[in-house]
């Protein structure tokens, strides 16, 4: 199934999306590293190098932990499950802190709406196609989710991206990726604030709508 996004359209401030002035810069690391493929990842885990307990992301190649949730963190997790569950329709389903697979990156975003049923993936993870909303809720991760995890899910062709930004109290709607594909951006962002509400679009349609104060903590 392909999934076609639908431009965001509301009375949000909406701005065109561009790459930050400012990145975080990598720290550099003295001694020799290396990249993992996907595949090299996954034979990590059967092999129980990597366990539940070890709360790590494969992003771009390199195995980095995941940063704790604090409290503000779950109750928003929470209140944007109940929310999702309300709007999403039938033949789609919510998946929560599960991985994706792309090509070179396994994150595991907060939420991914997800076309089918569980027992369609029992043999591997969902991917591009499989998707049609990702979400992070971001507090203390906010920067590493509006940097590297926007480019990442631009560059895989996922067609819409939330953040639930915690700190800024609001939430950033990333859509209608496009451009080469190493160099793939969401060529539209919608801030919505307090007050509004965010559409939620499923395969092109529109099939609900969630105000931003029930998502964020009071």
């Amino acid at each position: 199934m392909t999934i076609k996004p639908q431009p965001v359209k509301s009375h949000a401030r909406i701005t065109r999306a561009t790459k930050p002035a400012v990145r975080p810069a990598p720290e550099v690391c003295a001694y020799p590293v290396r990249r993992f493929t996907v595949d090299e990842y996954h034979r990590m885990i059967d092999a129980g190098i990597l366990g539940e307990d070890d709360r790590v992301e494969l992003i771009n190649g390199w195995i980095i932990a995941t940063v704790p949730k604090n409290p503000p963190h779950e109750v928003t997790t929470r209140r944007t499950e109940l929310q999702l569950r309300e709007v999403i329709p039938e033949g789609w389903w919510l998946d929560i802190q599960k991985q994706i697979t792309t090509s070179v990156s396994e994150p595991e975003p907060d939420f991914t709406v997800v076309v089918g049923n569980p027992d369609r993936y029992a043999n591997r993870h969902p991917g591009y196609g499989d998707i049609a909303l990702v979400v992070e809720v971001a507090d203390t991760s906010v920067i590493f989710d509006q940097t590297t995890k926007r480019d990442l899910y631009a560059q895989t062709r996922l067609p819409i991206y939330w953040i639930v930004n915690i700190a800024d109290r609001q939430v950033e709607v990333y859509a209608d990726p496009g451009g080469p594909a190493r160099k793939r951006l969401y060529r539209s962002t919608t801030i919505f604030v307090p007050g509004q509400q965010v559409p939620v679009v499923i395969d092109g349609r529109t099939v609900g709508q969630v105000p931003v104060s029930s998502l964020l903590p009071a």
